[in-house]
């Protein structure tokens, strides 16, 4: 069974040393996420976002692929709490826009 009080109060810790630690918000996000706290897990999201605007389920799952092999479960329970606090899959594509320039 997942301690989620205990990995909230050491994220909570964490954020009050480094209020943008991408780890922690990491962390305090899925939890709040798995634990119901939708707004304060939303909160923690745009948050990280500021912090790191590339961050999403797709970015943080490259970078902790080994780990999730070794621990699957875990990390999808991350990966769902993080869903659920509002961290996008990916990355939206935004059409790119030309500006035509004009000799004045």
């Amino acid at each position: 069974m997942a301690d989620f009080d205990g990995a909230l109060d050491c994220a909570e810790k964490a954020l009050a040393d480094w209020q943008d630690s991408p780890v922690a918000l990491r962390v305090k996000a899925a939890v709040c996420g798995l634990q119901g706290q939708l707004e304060e897990g939303q909160s923690c999201v745009q948050r990280l976002v500021a912090v790191n605007p590339h961050t999403t389920i797709e970015t943080i799952k490259a970078h902790f692929a080994p780990q999730a092999r070794r621990n699957p479960k875990t990390y999808e329970a991350f990966f769902r709490g993080l869903r659920l606090s509002g961290l996008p899959e990916s990355a939206a594509v935004r059409p790119v826009r030309f500006t035509r320039l004009r000799s004045v």
